[in-house]
């Protein structure tokens, strides 16, 4: 399973560009994201998205859901920066499921 996660993307400052990321929270995984270089030039967010189904009130999610993250990026002011998102396991941080550098470039 793979997100569309372009390699680049060109914001002018004070844009927001966001991306929908599939969940993997059954078998524990959860997005994060870091600004690896450039944190005074764009600032970013991850939130959980609600499922698509919804499950009966008070009830657990239906078996085998999985809730999307959405990534959220704000252009500060002119520069360049990199953003790293990886897929992976609270207990498992050196492993993976995705990973993704996102060059960003405001002006």
């Amino acid at each position: 399973m793979s997100s569309n996660v372009p390699a680049s993307i060109h914001l002018a400052p004070g844009e927001r560009w966001t991306l929908r990321l599939h969940g993997l929270g059954t078998a524990g995984y959860q997005w994060v994201c870091s600004v690896e270089a450039g944190s005074d030039v764009v600032s970013a967010s991850l939130s959980l998205l609600p499922l698509p189904e919804s499950p009966p009130p008070g009830g657990p999610p239906p078996p085998g859901s999985n809730a999307d993250y959405q990534l959220d990026v704000y252009a500060q002011k002119t520069g360049k920066a990199t953003l790293r998102l990886a897929l992976r396991r609270s207990w498992q941080p050196d492993k993976p499921a995705e990973q993704h550098l996102l060059q960003v470039e405001v002006s």
